[in-house]
This record gives structure tokens, C-alpha cells and sequence, in this order.
């Protein structure tokens, strides 16, 4: 098997922070940061996958998409921002990153699995700087890999993971 961890496109983890920052003051400004983070990731999709294949891929990016941008605009209404919150808002970029390269590999004709790995990681509950349960993590990329298929590279999220409740978590900038 082979695996690819895959972490966000550069300062795309920066944006997210100072999105995440503007949203939980309130601050409008969230959503020019919001907008230029899909206009980014949409033109590296346009720009990696086939004209035939776009439309879906851009759909399910917009879905992936939707999902930040609802709870950026709930944490903008309540301007309460919680670690937890922030550990979700922060895994986005190796998300979209892992989601696009998955597509680019089919595309191109090299067979290939987007693989969150908060599917995989099992974290406890620190977050912001989660530690790895290895037993249970160990566990979990043993079944995974038991499972995929040889041919098929595992493309798989960085820097995020998630509690044995299944809560999102992250490992630290650089972890």
C-alpha cells in the first residue's frame, strides 16, 4: 500500500486562523478571507482536473465548502469561539488539499482514495494540540489498510485526527 499525507496549500491554514479570528469578533471580513479561499482552491481545481470531471469535483468541493462557511457564520452570530470549534474550522486546508489531489490522481489515470484521517487518528481531548492514542490509532490504520484496495494510493489529511467520540481535533501546527 501506498500512503501520501497531504498537508493544506501554502497560508491556507493561516487564512483559516485569521477567518476564524475575524468571525468570533463578529467581523464581516470573514467572509472576503471565506471567498478568497474558494476562488483559490476552484481555480487549482480547474486547473488539475478534466474539463469532463469538473463539474462534479467542484460540486464536491462546494459541499466540503458549505460546511466551513456554515460554521464560520455561526460562530460569527455568536461571536463565542471555542478550542473545539477552532480544531475544526483549522483541519479545512487538509481537507480541500487531500480532496483535490484524490481527484487529480483519478483523473490522471492513477488510482487513488481521499482518506480523512480523522477516520484514522484517535486523539484525547486537548485541542488545539491533541495526543495521539496509538493503540487505538494503530488499530484503526491496520483495519483501513486491510481494506483498501492494493492499487489504490491512500491520500490521506495531515494535521487532523478526532477524539473516540469522533469530535475533530488537530495535532498542532507542524504536528
Amino acid at each position: 500500500h501506498i500512503a501520501v499525507v497531504i498537508s493544506a496549500f501554502e497560508g491556507v491554514t493561516d487564512s483559516l486562523e485569521e477567518a476564524i479570528i475575524h468571525a468570533s469578533k463578529g467581523d464581516e471580513q470573514y467572509r472576503e478571507t471565506l471567498s478568497e479561499l474558494e476562488k483559490r482552491h476552484n481555480s487549482v481545481i480547474k486547473k488539475l482536473v478534466s474539463i469532463q470531471k469538473q463539474s462534479h469535483t467542484l460540486a464536491q468541493f462546494k459541499m466540503m465548502f458549505n460546511e466551513l462557511d456554515d460554521v464560520l457564520h455561526g460562530v460569527s452570530l455568536t461571536r463565542e469561539l471555542t478550542d473545539r470549534t477552532r480544531d475544526f474550522v483549522m483541519g479545512f486546508g487538509e481537507r480541500f488539499s487531500a480532496f483535490i489531489i484524490s481527484e487529480f490522481l483519478n483523473d490522471n489515470d492513477t488510482l487513488a482514495d481521499y482518506v480523512d484521517a480523522r477516520e484514522l487518528i484517535t486523539t484525547n481531548s486537548d485541542f488545539g494540540s491533541a495526543r495521539v492514542l496509538l493503540d487505538e490509532t494503530a488499530d484503526n490504520i491496520r483495519n483501513h489498510f486491510e481494506m483498501a484496495e492494493p492499487d489504490r494510493i491512500q491520500v490521506v489529511t495531515g494535521f487532523v485526527a478526532s477524539t473516540d467520540s469522533g469530535e475533530s481535533t488537530t495535532l498542532g501546527r507542524g504536528g
